[in-house]
């Protein structure tokens, strides 16, 4: 039995051993998902690309930690430049079960003296191009400290108000999403 137990414990440290170094191999092959400001470098030079969102429904964070999260999948947070991405972000939430609630997405002023929200993916104000602020908003409310922007939907009440955008503390814990770019 003794002899047994050896031999299984040494085929599980090969294996593992095996598979971490495969994962090593199949990461140093796997290519870089360009970012929205590489994605639109490749479509000057007439490389289409498409963006995607990924929806984190089963853990919470703040908004810094869900950058953070976005950032090391080589992704950021998401921005929602059209009604059409509005729209592509929406039917994501709902694929990916979030329930009645507030998503995450890129949109920032980080200091309280800083009047405009801006992506974070690139600088560019929230408010050049498209904008789905909810009714009244933002509002700076909760003493001042709304620096973030959220995403809010009813998915049991879906019309054009009740998807929209809020300001909010980014110390609030939400879902979020994430964007990357693939190639054609």
């Amino acid at each position: 039995m003794g002899n047994l137990m050896m031999l299984f414990f040494t085929l599980v440290s090969l294996v593992t051993t095996i598979a971490a170094k495969v994962d090593g191999k199949v990461a140093s092959l796997a290519p870089a998902i360009p970012s929205e400001s590489e994605a639109v470098n490749l479509n000057r030079i007439g490389v289409e690309t498409k963006k995607h969102f990924e929806v984190h429904s089963a853990m919470k964070m703040n908004w810094y930690d869900a950058l953070v999260y976005c950032k090391s999948r080589h992704y950021d947070l998401a921005t929602v430049r059209s009604e059409e991405e509005n729209y592509q972000l929406l039917v994501a939430l709902q694929k990916a079960g979030i329930p009645t609630g507030t998503t995450w997405i890129g949109g920032t002023r980080l200091s309280s003296a800083q009047e405009e929200f801006f992506w974070i993916t690139d600088g560019r104000p929230v408010n050049n191009e498209y904008v789905n602020w909810q009714p009244g908003e933002p509002n700076n409310g909760n003493a001042h400290n709304e620096r973030c922007v959220e995403y809010f939907y009813d998915p049991n009440d879906y019309h054009e108000s009740n998807v929209a955008w809020n300001d909010q503390a980014c110390a609030s814990e939400n879902y979020f999403a994430c964007e990357y770019f693939t190639t054609y």
